[in-house]
């Protein structure tokens, strides 16, 4: 295995990045601040029980988790375990890993009536950054993946517009549509939830409102 840190060193990387994003085939994406790989020492995966990326998959495993595989240890730090959605951090089928500035990637959403947020939206833009931005698309200037596809202005429609339904399909997609890949995330607190729905709805509304 390879830290990221240690990634970080061995790279010619400018003065203004401070953030890894990496990229999966499926359009999955994680974002690795400096500050989250300092802290929580995510690494990357260069073999599964002593096999590369060419034996993949390992014995148990129905798909190719290659080429590459990040991810990060509760064994190795424990504080690790209190992250929402650590999963989201552990990223596999990852193709790319972009060396980027973090302002300059997610402009979108620290500008226009994101520019200084009420410490609800603050709190759950922070969850949008690390959870929701893996699989959806945020406004225009935000990095995030292409999993899901679901625009930004309809997410912000639901979350504005019938918050319950909202509620209910964060915390259990399949409850509410059979055919939902979104994955259920029914460790979501009320407050949490409050917190992301007042991030969404401070932002642009949908076109034609």
């Amino acid at each position: 295995m390879v830290f990221l840190s240690d990634l970080w060193k061995a790279l010619p990387i400018g003065d203004s990045a401070d953030t890894f994003l990496a990229t999966c085939g499926d359009g999955y994406s994680a974002t690795f601040t400096t500050a989250f790989i300092g802290q929580y020492r995510p690494f990357l995966v260069l073999e599964i029980n002593g096999q590369g990326p060419e034996h993949w998959p390992p014995p148990g495993l129905n798909f190719n988790p290659g080429p590459f595989v990040i991810t990060v240890s509760t064994a190795l730090v424990p504080a690790a375990a209190s992250f929402l959605d650590l999963e989201h951090k552990k990223p596999w089928a990852v193709t790319g890993i972009e060396i980027a500035n973090f302002a300059e990637r997610y402009r979108g959403i620290f500008s226009g009536n994101w520019a200084s947020p009420p410490p609800a939206a603050d709190r759950g833009r922070t969850i949008w950054v690390n959870s929701c931005g893996s699989c959806h698309a945020g406004p225009p200037g935000t990095a995030g993946g292409t999993k899901a596809d679901r625009p930004f202005p309809v997410i912000v429609a639901y979350a504005a517009y019938d918050s319950s339904f909202f509620r209910k399909y964060v915390r259990n997609p399949r409850s509410l549509v059979a055919s939902a890949k979104m994955e259920a995330h029914p460790h979501y607190s009320d407050a949490q939830l409050d917190d992301l729905i007042a991030f969404i709805t401070l932002g642009p509304p949908p076109a034609g409102n």
